[in-house]
C-alpha cells in the first residue's frame, strides 16, 4: 500500500477525450498486469490526489511507503514452570480409579489411549493460562507460534515432548492437594494436557488428545477430548507443556 502526500475524495472525472486510443489501452494493459480492479480504476478516477501522482512522474514527488504492522493475537500467559521426577508407568485402566479422589473418570480414556501409559523420564511443565477463550486447535497454534491441520499440529508436539502420561498427572493432582502449588486450578476451572493416542489403524500414525482434570467440592473429574474438538474453553484454563522452555509469550 502506498501513499502520494494526498488523501483519495471525489472529485472530478478526467477527460480521456483528449488522450489517443493506443493511449489509453496501454494504460488498461498495464492497470491490468498490475492486478487494479474495476473498483480501483473507480476510485482512482474519484482521487483528488491525480495531480501528486502527476509530480511523481515528472520527478517532482516521492512515493511514501507505509509500513504494514503484524499484529499477533496473544492467547496465552505464562503462569509458571515446574519440575516432576521421573513417574513409572502403568496401565490406562488404573489410572484415575480412587473414588475418594476422583467422582468422575471418562470411559473414553480407555478408549482412545494405549492400554498401558509409559514410564516418563523427570520433565519440567510450562503452565499457561487462557487470555481469552480459545479452541485447542487455537491453544496450541498460539504457543507454537505457527498454524497447521491437526496431523501437523499432534507431530509438533509430540516431536517437541510437550505430551505427558496419565500417571504424572496423577501425581500433580497429588502434590495440589498435599498443598504444594504446582499450578493445577482447584477451583472448577480446567487443567488441560497433551496425551498420545493409540493408533485407530496398524501403521498409522497416532494422534494427540486433550486430558482436562477440574476440581469440585473436594474432588476431581477427569476427562478426555479430541484435539479438534471445536470447544472453545474459558477464559484461564489452564494448559500443561511438558519440556518446555518457553517463559512466556
Amino acid at each position: 500500500m502506498f501513499y502520494i502526500n494526498g488523501t483519495c475524495a471525489k472529485g472530478k472525472g478526467v477527460d480521456m477525450s483528449t488522450y489517443s486510443e493506443g493511449q489509453v489501452h496501454q494504460l488498461v494493459d498495464r492497470l491490468e498486469s498490475e492486478g487494479f480492479t474495476a473498483e480501483h480504476i473507480t476510485k482512482l478516477g474519484q482521487c483528488t490526489g491525480l495531480a501528486d501522482i502527476r509530480a511523481f512522474l515528472e520527478g517532482k514527488a516521492e512515493i511514501v511507503m507505509k509500513k504494514m504492522e503484524k499484529v499477533v493475537m496473544v492467547l496465552l500467559s505464562f503462569v509458571k514452570t515446574i519440575t516432576t521426577p521421573t513417574i513409572a508407568g502403568k496401565k490406562t485402566s488404573e489410572c484415575f480409579t480412587n473414588k475418594s479422589r476422583y467422582y468422575y473418570r471418562d470411559g473414553n480414556l480407555d478408549v482412545w489411549l494405549p492400554k498401558n501409559q509409559p514410564n516418563q523420564s523427570e520433565s519440567k511443565f510450562s503452565v499457561q493460562q487462557l487470555a481469552q477463550s480459545a479452541t485447542f486447535r487455537q491453544a496450541v497454534e498460539n504457543f507454537l507460534g505457527q498454524s497447521g491441520d491437526i496431523v501437523v499440529l499432534a507431530r509438533l508436539l509430540k516431536e517437541l515432548g510437550y505430551i505427558t502420561t496419565l500417571p504424572t498427572i496423577e501425581s500433580l493432582i497429588e502434590r495440589q492437594e498435599a498443598g504444594e502449588d504446582v499450578g493445577l486450578w482447584t477451583n472448577g476451572y480446567a487443567n488441560f494436557f497433551f496425551v498420545e493416542e493409540k493408533a485407530e489403524n496398524e501403521g498409522e500414525e497416532p494422534s494427540v488428545s486433550v486430558v482436562g482434570a477440574r476440581r469440585h467440592d473436594g474432588q476431581w473429574l477427569v476427562h478426555v477430548d479430541r484435539l479438534d474438538v471445536a470447544s472453545e474453553w474459558n477464559t484461564e484454563d489452564r494448559f500443561f507443556f511438558r519440556n518446555s522452555d518457553t517463559v512466556s509469550l
